[in-house]
Order: C-alpha cells, then structure tokens, then sequence
C-alpha cells in the first residue's frame, strides 16, 4: 500500500476515533445534565455497589462527595418506614437500606424511608429501584430519593388537627347533649314551680283568707239574728269584726308581698333584699348579713327583679341543700354596673359533675343563669365540696 493511502487511512481512524470520543463525552455531559435538572436525588451504582454517579442533590443528601464510596456505607442511616394506619406515629425498621434488600424486593418501589441520627428520624422520603441493563445483562442500579419530609410534616398536622377536630366534637355534641337535658329539666321543673306556686295561692286564699272572709261574714249574721242582745254586745262585735278584717288584710299584703315585694318597687333591691335577710334570720338556723358597697341607686326594673330573685332562689338553695349556718350577700353598685355576691359555707358540691343527682340539685343555678341571660348579665359559681359556695354575677349598665 502506498504511503499516500496509509496516510489517508490514518486520517480516517482518527477521525472517527475523535467523532467516538466526542459522543461519549456528549453523552456523558447529557446524563450529567439529566442527573443535575432531575428534581429527584439520583444515585447510579455498578455491579459490586460502587456509586460511580450521584447526583447534586444526592450529594447533599449525605453531605458528601459519593463517587467511587460504597452504596452500603453511604446509606447506613436510612431505615425503611413501615406502613402504619397513622402517619403521625411512623414506626421504624431495624434494618438499613441496602443494595441486597432493594435487589430482593424487600423494600417496594415507592416506600418510605427515613435518615435517622442520634436515634431520630430527621427527614423522610420516597425511594425507588432499578436495574440498568445493557445487552440483556445487568450493569448497575439506579437509585432516586423523592424528599417528602415537608409533606409528610403536613399529613402528620393534618391527622392531628383531625383527631383534635374529633375531640371537640365529641366534647362540643356531650356539651350539647348535657345543655339539651338541662333544658328540658329546667322546662319540666320551671311548670311545676309554676303549678306548685298556683297551688300554694289557691290555699291560702282559700284556707287563710277565704276562711277570715267567712267569719266576718258569719259575724255580721249573728249581729242580725240576735238584734234584741245588739244594743249590750255591739262593741264586742264590732271589735272582733275590725280584728278579722285586719288579719284579713295582712293576709292578703303577705300573699302579695310573696309573689311581688312592695318594697321593692317602692323602695329599691337594696331595702327588699334587707327585708328578705331579715325574715330568713328569724328561724335562727341561718345567720345571713346584708353588705353594700359603693353609692346606693335605684336600677331599671328587670335588674332588680331579677337580682331579687336570684337572692331569692339562692336563699332558698342555701336552707334547703347546703346546711350553711352563715351566709353573706353584697351588693356592689359600680359606675358601670352592679354586682351582687352572695357566699355561705355550706358543704359545697362539684360543679363539673354530671350526674343526675347533680343535674336534680341545680335546677335554681340553671334558673338563675337563664335570668342573667336574658338581661345580658354574668353568672358566676364557684363551689368545692366542704369549702362553700359563691355566686357572683354582674349586670353591666349603659350609660343613659
């Protein structure tokens, strides 16, 4: 052959050695830029389990240049997730991560894994395996990591914030619940208040006052029947006549002061209150002072039935339930309002109790809410058992 055509064979190799040369390096510039845009963390590992490519992101996985280390060494600190029904209480594996487990199938495309240090799962994410084959015959492994910690932290406050939702809801529908009986206690109890009260009336009126009615009717048909004995025993006549006519009326201002106090609209809450403390002293089982604090006013209507009333049910609580000997009731008149406290030392009860015993004995409390409520007032108790109790309520005034 001659020189002339060895020379342009020559030139022939090495032209296509080069043209070989740059698409290997074409090639392996592209894999590097497929690898650095991925948005997954890349690993690429040959038969023995040598990285012989990682990704940035990978890199920074583990904090470490990872070319030519071993797969197994890298990922000794990445343990598999095991699947649990909730994601705020993740358990882990025993076992790392490794080469022979993904080879086996042992860790599914798609699971969990976690980066443990000093015992605590730092970050999470998604794993996925593959082998590389050229030629029917495997190669290498790839490996990527999907980094799921961010929404992994959302599920876990997304469960929690469904489990706290659920709590309250059961708290808030037993609360209802509660109310809802209390309520129909209260409406059942509130009619036969009312029936007792109408039946206590009608008694008095018919055994009290009916019956004075009568004698002075019965009175007055001796005084015709017998009037050849009139002109001797007028006087005595007369006089029992003014006596049962007197008792009469008491009677009748006793039946009116019950159902509403005359001071109280005459005079204020202050003076009937007064009046009421002075009544319940005089059985002498209970000790009750009347105190006032700040300038003594008159209050529009319904506050003051209404505080009367209260006093009044709690009164009533204090003799019947509590077995108190000394009672206090304050009445403090603000500038922005009025607050009325009345304290005994009885032997208390729990208020968050709700047994039916409980829901029986506080049928006034649930009165007197229900009439704070209805002039926008507070109502306030606090009770231990053997230490008392103090109702404390607070009615605020506008200014006009």
């Amino acid at each position: 052959m001659s020189p002339r055509k060895n020379s342009q064979l020559a030139k022939a190799v090495i032209m296509k050695a080069s043209a070989n040369v740059l698409e290997i390096i074409a090639s392996e510039k592209f894999a590097q830029i497929i690898l650095e845009q991925a948005a997954n963390a890349i690993i690429i590992c040959d038969n023995n389990g040598t990285i012989i490519r990682a990704s940035e992101r990978a890199n920074n996985l583990v904090g470490t240049d990872m070319q030519g280390l071993s797969f197994d060494s890298v990922f000794e600190q990445f343990y598999p997730v095991l699947v649990t029904g909730n994601p705020a209480h993740q358990e882990i594996s025993r076992k790392p991560v490794c080469l022979a487990v993904l080879y086996r199938n042992e860790i599914h495309p798609g699971s969990v894994i976690a980066l443990i240090k000093n015992g605590q799962a730092k970050r999470s994410f998604v794993i996925n395996f593959s082998l590389l084959s050229q030629e029917r015959a495997t190669v290498g492994y790839s490996i990527s990591f999907t980094d799921i910690t961010n929404q992994q932290k959302a599920e876990e406050a997304l469960a929690k914030a469904k489990d706290e939702l659920e709590i309250k809801v059961k708290e808030r529908t037993r609360e209802l619940a509660l109310a809802n009986e209390q309520l129909k206690q209260y409406s059942h109890r509130s009619i036969q208040i009312h029936e007792e009260e109408r039946k206590r009336v009608a008694y008095e009126l018919r055994e009290e006052l009916a019956q004075t009615l009568a004698a002075v009717k019965l009175e007055a048909e001796l005084m015709t029947k017998k009037a050849d004995a009139l002109v001797t025993n007028v006087n005595a006549h007369v006089d029992n006549i003014k006596k049962m006519v007197g008792t009469a009326v008491y009677e009748a201002r006793t039946f009116s002061n019950e159902l509403r106090p005359s001071v109280l609209e005459n005079l204020g809450l202050f003076e009937a209150l007064g009046e009421m403390i002075r009544e319940t002293n005089k059985n002498g089982e209970l000790g009750t002072v009347l105190k006032m604090n700040g300038v003594k006013r008159r209050l529009p209507d319904e506050i003051e039935t209404a505080l009367f009333r209260i006093t009044q049910e709690a009164m009533n609580n204090i003799r019947r339930h509590s077995g108190a000997t000394k009672a206090k009731v304050t009445v403090g008149f603000l500038e922005t309002g009025i607050k009325l406290t009345i304290i005994d030392n009885g032997k208390g009860f729990d208020t968050e109790s709700k047994t039916e015993q409980t829901l029986k004995s506080t049928y006034g409390l649930i009165s007197m809410k229900e009439r704070m409520h209805q002039i926008g007032g507070e109502f306030k108790i606090k009770s231990e058992i053997r230490k008392g109790t103090t109702i404390t309520v607070t009615v605020p005034l506008r200014s006009n």
